[in-house]
């Protein structure tokens, strides 16, 4: 499924994207949330508190991720590499491979019950932890979106898909030890891993 052709419109781009289990799922759980926050009654103050640490967290978590999980370095004579790490490494040497392009269903299962228990921890009310799931599924959404379309060979109009777009190519093509963010960049700024060129 590598081969999507020389230029692919954005509608395109929709179709062959919601035709991929790791998107489809992730759109099922945005319904299901939805659902279940309804379900779980009135939203009140408590909900602020995922919102504003999803909007500060986001970036460090998805710079994290990619540089602990899926760049895992070896620890001295030890090296850990799970399997979103080979699948990762995989896509380095096969970016436009799309079976690589979004996350492996293995991974996206880990790393949801990693963030559901992680988010029971932290929200003090069963609501504000159904929205805290919510949020991050559906920056796990925009994630596998961007990601994908800066691999397939959608050319973006606007400047913030472009700017994304060279950054992540530029991960990928100069030094996979820099440019790490995906959809925000404020933690390659802030972490010293966004090079001026």
């Amino acid at each position: 499924m590598s081969d999507v052709g020389e230029r692919m419109e954005l509608g395109a781009a929709l179709r062959v994207f919601g035709g991929l289990w790791p998107p489809r799922i992730l759109l099922s759980s945005v319904v299901g949330l939805t659902a279940l926050r309804i379900w779980a009654g009135a939203v009140s103050w408590w909900d602020l508190l995922p919102v504003v640490l999803v909007l500060v967290l986001q970036p460090f978590v998805e710079w994290g991720i990619h540089v602990w999980v899926l760049h895992a370095r070896p620890l001295g004579p030890i090296r850990i590499e799970g399997h979103a790490a080979r699948h990762h490494a995989a896509h380095h040497r096969e970016p436009k491979d799309l079976r690589y392009v979004v996350m492996p269903l293995p991974a996206m299962f880990v790393g949801a019950g990693i963030h559901a228990a992680a988010w029971w921890v932290v929200c003090p009310t069963v609501g504000s932890w159904i929205t805290a799931l919510w949020l991050i599924t559906v920056a796990a959404v925009v994630y596998e979106w961007v990601h994908f379309l800066v691999h397939v060979p959608y050319q973006p109009r606007g400047a913030w898909l472009r700017r994304l777009q060279r950054h992540h190519l530029l991960h990928h093509h100069k030094d996979d030890r820099y440019w790490l963010g995906v959809t925000r960049l404020e933690a390659d700024r802030l972490l010293g891993t966004s090079p001026e060129i």
